[in-house]
């Protein structure tokens, strides 16, 4: 992109300080750039998905109440 606007830099470090249009603008670059990829942001349901850590409950503990397992999550 030309620049890095990390304020923490290294290999394996994400990189902070950038709009959801500077990430629209990198992934229209790298789908130009790639062939055979296609890249996109995900989706609010697949975001959730991920924070669940693949789980589909109310809850990422599993439990579908509040109570069942809160003392020990929390």
């Amino acid at each position: 992109m030309g620049n890095n606007p990390s304020h923490f830099e290294g290999e394996g470090l994400p990189v902070e300080t950038v709009s959801y249009y500077d990430v629209l603008q990198f992934i229209k670059k790298l789908n130009a750039k790639e062939l055979g990829e296609v890249y996109r942001l995900p989706t609010e349901a697949e975001w959730e998905y991920a924070c669940r850590a693949g789980s589909i409950s109310r809850y990422y503990w599993s439990g579908e109440s509040i109570e069942d397992s809160v003392d020990y999550y929390a």
